[in-house]
């Protein structure tokens, strides 16, 4: 082969890499573009409590608000998650204390707002000095399938 079937061979995979590399770096932007920030806020009434082994629940008022103004509802799947890897049984009931099915709620356009309790139990692998720190979570449309169908 001469010099310059080398240099059109180098060429080429040089032009094809950088191709490749171009279409790979913009489908990263592409991805990144299409999130959205979350219409859904929650607030808590408390930052911290002191939960009794065996005794009554903590109880956090949480309230949950939208600011969207497109649709007249959302559904939105709460979610209680242990920051410490420490799991107990918690449960967030409506504002009649009724447990909420599935941890579904129904929200409409801004400035609807609901008040939902999360009730945090000491049971299970609880014992006197843990320390547990819950994060909640509102999964919205459309990210959020009931039954995971889409």
């Amino acid at each position: 082969m001469s010099n310059k079937s080398n240099s059109k061979m180098d060429m080429r995979g040089a032009t094809v890499a950088l191709a490749v590399v171009a279409m790979l770096v913009a489908s990263f932007g592409v991805i990144n573009s299409a999130s959205a920030s979350s219409p859904i806020t929650i607030t808590s009434d408390i930052s911290s409590a002191n939960a009794m082994v065996g005794g009554p629940p903590v109880v956090a008022t949480l309230t949950i608000t939208t600011s969207d103004t497109v649709y007249r509802a959302m559904e939105v799947k709460l979610n209680a998650v242990s920051a410490t890897g420490v799991e107990w049984s918690t449960q967030f009931r409506n504002s009649d204390n009724n447990p909420i099915a599935d941890d579904i709620i129904t929200i409409g356009k801004n400035p609807d707002a609901i008040t939902v309790k999360l009730l945090i139990f000491c049971d299970g692998a609880c014992s006197a000095g843990d320390t547990v720190t819950y994060s909640v979570y509102g999964q919205s449309d459309p990210k959020f399938y009931p039954g995971g169908a889409i």
